[in-house]
């Protein structure tokens, strides 16, 4: 690039629109770039994350997600968005989370504030609504700690630190079958956990 971003980066990814368009976004403590046409443009700025604090990007349909853990989560339409925008602007009760994933036709997300054993997905197909059209939350019983990763997928994979949960969509009133496929093995650091 021609230029670069103010400071370390906490999180970056790489997604592709319906138009087979590339989109490259990176986050800083308080920064969302986009790296277009060979340089770094700001998308939201003013962010408040810790210097600790990382940023998970997820797709969803024409959507990027973007979140922290600490500021409104961050939504970019690609092909129509300039900048990021905060999530709650389209959608009402979204919670504030850390990460996320695409499980089936649901956002997924973990690690929500005040409840960083839970987990809470949208409706099906639409993540402007958080009541309703099957969307649910679960807390995560037991000691496995925190929910450090969420993997994408028909099946989706939960990640805390010393456990690891396997995510069925069944549909009806249960909505997701969960199913501990290792009850002392996790991740302890969520940017640990890389799909293949």
């Amino acid at each position: 690039s021609s230029n670069t971003v103010s400071t370390d980066s906490k999180g970056a990814g790489s997604f592709r629109d319906n138009s087979n368009n590339v989109f490259n976004f990176v986050a800083t403590r308080t920064n969302i770039y986009q790296l277009a046409s060979g340089a770094f443009t700001s998308r939201k700025a003013s962010l408040t994350g810790a210097a600790d604090d990382f940023w998970t990007f997820t797709q969803f349909g024409e959507y990027v997600i973007a979140s922290n853990g600490v500021d409104q989560p961050q939504y970019y339409l690609m092909g129509t968005s300039t900048n990021f925008a905060d999530l709650s602007s389209i959608a009402t009760g979204n919670p504030v989370f850390r990460v996320s994933g695409v499980v089936r036709d649901f956002l997924v997300t973990g690690n929500i504030t005040n409840a960083t054993n839970r987990i809470q997905w949208s409706g099906i197909n639409d993540i402007t609504t958080w009541s309703g059209k099957q969307a649910d939350q679960q807390d995560l019983p037991g000691s496995g700690g925190q929910v450090v990763a969420i993997t994408s997928g028909e099946v989706g994979y939960v990640f805390r630190q010393n456990q690891i949960i396997r995510m069925d969509y069944v549909g009806g009133a249960t909505v997701f079958r969960l199913s501990v496929i290792s009850p002392n093995r996790g991740a302890v650091y969520g940017r640990t956990v890389c799909q293949d």
